[in-house]
């Protein structure tokens, strides 16, 4: 097991004053422009990586501290230094290392709050930097590789100790450059790069670098085993997914032959394009063996650093990458550097937004973005304008903010390749304010305009024999003509809120417990009510006449409307709390909205590209 918690360098390249990367998340996004210093983090990662990497491989040969001591070299430039005097990089991370059965190894060498500090310096000598690492054992004792020397320091007595006779700091000492050689992998933006997808360690001083043919062998192998063809099926399913995320259509993994694993994708009952799985495209290709290598070892806690995830795919298509993987994979760790907006914008608040710049003399800075104008100051860096951005490849108009949160919910229940601000947008037109959308130049909304692709989604406010409204029936019929580009959409429901199930409607209007007064006195509400009346009116005022009180008082008469006003005044609160609700929502009758609305996006999607 390995995280990371905080890094902090000083004379590494640009880092010519300490840099602080501190309450590092799951997810971190160090965002800036080209030449900030985003790569030389990277860089110095995968330095520190290589040098343990080596020394764990040459201590399993040697078997002597020692010998192995003497053989960690860095080969570090002249001008990989800061412009200082003595040239020396310095370094300390904060880790979270080893398994809870690990605890009663590296408890001594663990701070108050759980994090074992690891201290580096590398400098530079005739043939190399030597490097030096140093692993805090919080107020007790540390260890200390220096000089071809592995010391083991105990503060409390203020003296060195041999470390053969402290095994303990021997074993926590090995898990610690076990957990940095196994647990940190690298993806570049120039080539595929994974470790090897076998369950044995990596052997010494092989690179953490390969072009994925392990991983592809690895899925083949799975395949062909018919003693366990129970692991490749649900496999198959995963990375079809994967790849629906990834390109933006369906496609299906075929069974593998001697050539090796094929993607196929029907464009028609007699046309399909057929690809290998390792030839989808650079980013594609990069991406789905990171993937599928995550998927092979699904319960190993790592850190994964990827350099400039947009540089072979889609920013929307890195974006939801990210969120497949913090989906999928909740023990892995990402780093990402990036200068891609569509990651800034599609942010989670759990996430971790890094802003990298450098100062009038060359000294990069890492700042955590916390307010919205630290992230204009950020999309400002990168050099955007209002004027470049540009709408989604399909907007869906609909009444108000709860609707947003209804659809999402209702899409996303068969569409989870759907990725908001690429495949679409929504747009909240406000009531009756539909009447001034408009198909032609006579409106004062004109959709095409705005959009290529636009669906209208229309309560429709009457009883079903009562027809629609004027407006909305003439947008329906302005609709025919332009197919292709607009579709409109009537809820079966007289408003969005009468098309989820009343007994959940319920349970939530319970769980917000909405109040209202009553004689002066703030009485809690309740509902009850196992089904919408067909002829009954609006969704407030069902909801109200199903009101009672939770302290079982009577209810007076006129207190209807105050019902009414407060449930209308929570609308957007129980949309956002229905959203988020396990199991079936929907009636039945959105089952056909919502394939009819996913069908239009998959066609708007694959005409963009």
């Amino acid at each position: 097991m390995l995280r990371i918690k905080a890094i902090r360098v000083n004379g590494y390249r640009s880092f010519g004053s300490q840099i602080v990367l501190s309450q590092l998340a799951n997810v971190n996004l160090v965002i800036g422009p080209n030449n900030s210093g985003k790569s030389n983090l990277v860089r110095f990662m995968s330095l520190i990586h290589k040098a343990v990497r080596e020394y764990r491989g040459t201590w399993t040969q040697s078997k002597h501290w020692r010998e192995a001591a003497q053989q960690i070299k860095s080969p570090l430039r002249d001008d990989e230094y800061w412009r200082q005097n003595p040239k020396v990089i310095e370094a300390e991370f904060e880790l979270i290392i080893g398994k809870p059965s690990d605890l009663n190894i590296f408890g001594p060498f663990m701070s108050d709050e759980g994090l074992v500090k690891v201290s580096i310096l590398l400098i530079p000598e005739q043939s190399g930097a030597r490097f030096e690492i140093n692993m805090s054992a919080g107020p007790y004792k540390f260890v200390k590789l220096k000089d071809a020397k592995l010391l083991l320091w105990n503060e409390g007595n203020n003296c060195v100790e041999d470390p053969q006779e402290n095994q303990s700091s021997i074993k926590a000492f090995t898990l610690l450059c076990e957990a940095i050689a196994d647990g940190i992998y690298f993806v570049d933006p120039v080539r595929t790069s994974m470790p090897a997808a076998s369950a044995s360690p990596a052997s010494p001083g092989e690179s953490s670098r390969t072009n994925g043919s392990d991983i592809i062998g690895s899925f083949k192998r799975i395949a062909e085993d018919r003693t366990n063809s129970a692991k490749w099926i649900p496999l198959k399913r995963k990375l079809e997914r994967f790849l629906r995320v990834l390109l933006g259509y369906s496609v299906t993994i075929e069974s593998p032959n001697e050539m090796g694993i094929f993607v196929s994708q029907e464009l028609s009952e007699e046309d399909h394009i057929r690809l290998p799985l390792d030839d989808l495209g650079t980013g594609v290709s990069q991406f789905i063996i990171l993937l599928g290598f995550l998927l092979l070892n699904p319960d190993e806690s790592r850190v994964v650093v990827i350099e400039e995830p947009e540089a072979h795919l889609h920013p929307g298509a890195a974006l939801e990458m990210v969120r497949t993987i913090t989906r999928e994979f909740p023990k892995v760790q990402l780093l990402l550097t990036t200068h891609s907006t569509s990651l800034v914008d599609g942010v989670d608040p759990n996430w971790n937004l890094i802003r990298t710049n450098r100062t009038h003399d060359g000294i990069t800075r890492f700042n955590h973005i916390d307010t919205s104008n630290d992230r204009l100051a950020l999309l400002a860096d990168l050099g955007v304008r209002p004027s470049q951005l540009f709408s989604a490849n399909c907007v869906i108009w609909v009444e108000g903010p709860s609707d947003v949160f209804y659809f999402r919910r209702l899409l996303h229940e068969k569409a989870e390749w759907l990725v908001e601000g690429r495949s679409h947008a929504y747009v909240i037109y406000g009531g009756s304010a539909i009447s001034h959308l408009s198909l032609d130049e006579s409106g004062l909304v004109r959709l095409l305009s705005i959009s290529p692709t636009n669906i209208v989604v229309c309560d429709r406010d009457r009883k079903k024999n009562e027809g629609l409204k004027p407006h909305v029936q003439a947008l329906l019929e302005t609709a025919d003509s332009l197919s292709e580009n607009v579709l409109v959409q009537v809820l079966p429901e007289r408003e969005i809120e009468l098309c989820v199930r009343a007994e959940v409607m319920s349970l939530v209007a319970n769980r917000l417990a909405p109040a209202v007064k009553i004689d002066n006195k703030v009485v809690a509400l309740s509902f009850n009510i196992s089904q919408w009346s067909e002829t009954s009116s609006n969704f407030t005022a069902q909801m109200a006449a199903a009101a009672f009180r939770a302290d079982g008082g009577e209810m007076p008469a006129d207190v209807s409307s105050r019902v009414r006003d407060r449930l209308e005044a929570m609308k957007v609160k129980i949309s956002r709390l229905i959203s988020q609700e396990r199991g079936d929502v929907f009636l039945p009758s959105m089952a056909g909205v919502r394939d009819t609305i996913t069908r239009r996006l998959e066609q708007a999607n694959a005409r963009s590209g």
